[in-house]
């Protein structure tokens, strides 16, 4: 009887667990400190530079761009560059360190 009961709780631990594990799984991403942040920035300047340049300006069917498609296609980089950095912390971080 014994034996029976302390089966039941470590199974009803265990499913807890795995139960927590799986609701805090976005916590547990990679975060973005604040020199993360701040070379992110400092790149999205240099492509959106490069991209507002008049020798090399961006076009679209030979027309430049209005200041929408501008505004969107920064916001398009940016998330490129969060996302990227964010998969890149979670790839490289030694397991040592992670929290998972």
């Amino acid at each position: 009887m014994i034996k029976v009961q302390m089966y039941e709780k470590g199974r009803n631990y265990m499913a807890e667990q795995r139960k927590n594990r799986q609701d805090g799984e976005q916590t547990l991403r990679p975060t973005l400190t604040a020199r993360d942040r701040r070379d992110m920035a400092r790149r999205l300047e240099a492509m959106a530079g490069a991209a507002e340049n008049p020798r090399g300006a961006l076009m679209f069917d030979g027309e430049a761009l209005d200041e929408e498609t501008s505004r969107l296609l920064r916001a398009s980089l940016q998330n490129q560059l969060l996302i990227g950095k964010k998969l890149a912390k979670q790839k490289f971080t030694p397991k040592k360190y992670r929290r998972d």
